[in-house]
């Protein structure tokens, strides 16, 4: 099939739209699978804090702290964090957008006549 054909029939399926889909499955399957290893991670972080401040309460409860956040900072945090960007940016790219008229040199406009 060549592909001039392929452009005259759209009914045709191009081979790198199966190609396409199966990479999109690929890549939420391994979104599933760092989520769920950060809840591990943050988990070993809670339990291996708490170890080496030898069980001690404020060990424990900074501990858990910091697995909560590597937790949140992996599963919902990136997400939050570019909600966040894209306001400021749009803001600040808003505000300072400015319209400059250039007038021609008097020299120039002399020439013109």
């Amino acid at each position: 099939m060549s592909i001039i054909y392929t452009l005259v029939d759209p009914s045709t399926m191009v081979a790198a739209e199966g190609v396409t889909d199966w990479l999109n499955g690929k890549i939420a399957d391994w979104t599933t699978v760092v989520k769920g290893a950060s809840v591990l991670g943050g988990i070993g972080i809670a339990f291996f804090a708490g170890l080496k401040g030898k069980g001690r309460l404020p060990a424990v409860i900074m501990g858990i702290i910091v697995g909560a956040l590597f937790i949140w900072g992996v599963i919902a945090g990136v997400d939050w964090f570019k909600v966040k960007i894209e306001g400021e940016t749009q803001v600040s790219a808003a505000s300072r957008i400015q319209q400059i008229e250039v007038a021609a040199p008097e020299s120039q406009m002399y020439l013109r006549q």
